[in-house]
């Protein structure tokens, strides 16, 4: 089955700039485990659309691993809970393999340490999930699972965090809209002016309004005459389509806000981090995968080559003969497999729709969990993917 690839890791020139990247579009890794995919692919199952976890690991600000038992774990937990949960085994098993597999990087944790070791006296089966999560230190770990949450390794409202990381999806794919969108009226660089100067108070808004500045004025020649004439009829409505813009710009903005606050919280906070941490950190942030010498340089930007040639010697002792660490070619490397065959034969068509957001629902819901008995409730906010 072939690598399928986010819009990001698609779009990303691979010798971008490091640093040029623009926070809104970094993407972020997340520790998934079966507690949490089985209840999303029940869900994308019984709608036949994608989910919000799904969506944004498609758009690319997420990027999900997992440890590389859960790639059969989910098809056997599938077959074992479908009663229970009332979804179609055989759709689920299908969505598993075609939609949510080439979007994982599944890790072989063997021979790492394990950060949590009272894990293996309460479920050593959990043992995995944490010891990925002590790989790349700083990450936010989604699991159900209480044993994991109750170590103080997975965030507390696993749903919270899944709406979080919809939510910077959906204002990384507003920003690059506008990257590769300008239909401009003269009525709407209006609106745009005047959202501007609260946009301009947040990275996101400062983003946007580069990018628009940059694309209109390489096409000035096509709209300035169009504006120039609206500017002469330009009645009292103009202020209401100004009134009305401006909330939008401030409620997008706040929006990520939000969600980038609620997923930096969620993080969890492993041990004192060696160069083979931070190799691991470097590899799961980028949008290809990545050669020695190119690892040492983003761990060392300043520093000389004398240092970079010592780092890459460093790093290659680090990740060699390491099996988290897998060599996709000659000379470069990415944290887990990709892409990997696993022998099932894909459909004509696609199994899901697109995520639409809708509107949340005031008040609580209770998402389905996986516990041993079946289904558990779990109270996590407006259940809407």
């Amino acid at each position: 089955m072939a690598e399928k690839l986010s819009l990001i890791e698609s779009l990303t020139p691979r010798h971008a700039a490091w640093e040029s990247i623009p926070s809104v579009f970094r993407i972020r890794p997340q520790v998934v485990d079966t507690s949490i995919l089985l209840p999303d692919v029940a869900r994308a199952s019984r709608t036949r659309s994608q989910t919000m976890f799904l969506s944004a690991a498609s758009f690319g600000v997420v990027r999900p691993f997992a440890a590389h038992h859960v790639w059969a774990e989910v098809p056997r937990t599938i077959a074992d809970r479908a009663q229970a949960m009332a979804f179609d085994p055989r759709l689920a098993e299908a969505i598993w393999w075609e939609e949510y597999v080439p979007l994982i990087r599944f890790v072989d944790v063997n021979g790492l340490a394990q950060p949590r070791a009272g894990i293996l006296h309460r479920d050593p089966t959990d043992a995995p999930t944490i010891a990925l999560a002590g790989l790349l230190g700083q990450v936010v770990v989604s699991a159900a699972d209480a044993d994991i949450r109750d170590l103080g390794v997975a965030a507390p409202d696993w749903f919270a965090v899944i709406v979080a990381g919809h939510d910077l999806s959906l204002a990384a794919g507003g920003a690059w809209g506008g990257l590769v969108t300008a239909r401009i009226s003269g009525h709407s660089l209006l609106a745009i002016t005047r959202g501007a100067i609260n946009a301009a108070r947040h990275p996101v808004g400062q983003l946007v309004i580069g990018t628009l500045a940059a694309v209109l004025w390489l096409t000035r020649s096509r709209w300035l005459p169009r504006v120039r004439e609206a500017w002469t009829k330009a009645d009292p409505r103009l202020d209401s389509v100004v009134a009305a813009a401006t909330p939008m710009v401030e409620r997008a903005i706040e929006t990520y806000r939000t969600a980038d606050t609620a997923w930096e919280a969620a993080k969890f906070d492993g041990e004192p981090a060696t160069l083979r941490h931070h190799a691991a950190q470097v590899l799961a942030e980028s949008p290809h995968p990545l050669s020695r010498t190119e690892i040492a340089r983003r761990l060392y930007p300043e520093a000389s080559e004398h240092v970079v040639r010592k780092a890459m010697q460093e790093i290659g002792a680090a990740v060699v003969g390491c099996p988290a660490f897998v060599q996709v070619n000659a000379r470069d490397w990415q944290l887990g497999r990709s892409g990997v065959d696993f022998g099932w034969e894909r459909s004509e068509s696609p199994l899901l729709l697109p995520y639409i957001p809708r509107p949340r629902a005031a008040g609580p819901r209770t998402p389905e969990l996986v516990t041993g008995s079946g289904i558990s409730p779990h109270i996590a906010g407006p259940r809407t993917g």
